[in-house]
């Protein structure tokens, strides 16, 4: 009397599942991977540099609106500084004198701005 489940189907379905399940984890990079996390730019000389992309600006204005709103809202400033007025002076120095970064005025510009707009204390700072 034959068996009324055969074990055949069972090793195909397996064996499909299987295949299924190695094609989407082959293929789950591709599906997650959305580009590098930063878009930078060579210079003449080889050097990479921040691009001034518009995920770039947009990743910049959202970092630089938290901050600002933590330092409304009297937190601690970052990277162990004393003062909001001193970790805004060491950045935006970084920020000018890395040559690091695409359009750093504009990305300072924003820093300036921001802070303004939230009547907090003037950062001596000089745009050219």
């Amino acid at each position: 009397m034959k068996d009324p489940i055969s074990p055949e189907p069972l090793r195909r379905t397996a064996s499909l599942v299987a295949a299924a399940i190695c094609l989407l984890c082959l293929s789950g990079c591709g599906l997650l991977y959305h580009g590098p996390m930063i878009d930078t730019v060579e210079t003449e000389d080889g050097v990479l540099m921040l691009a001034d992309t518009l995920k770039m600006w947009s990743r910049w204005t959202s970092l630089v609106d938290d901050r600002v709103s933590r330092e409304v809202s009297g937190d601690s400033p970052p990277m162990g500084k004393d003062t909001w007025i001193e970790f805004w002076q060491q950045h935006i120095n970084g920020i000018m004198s890395n040559g690091r970064r695409q359009n750093p005025r504009k990305y300072v510009k924003y820093i300036i701005e921001t802070r303004e707009a939230a009547d907090l204390p003037a950062l001596a700072v000089e745009l050219q």
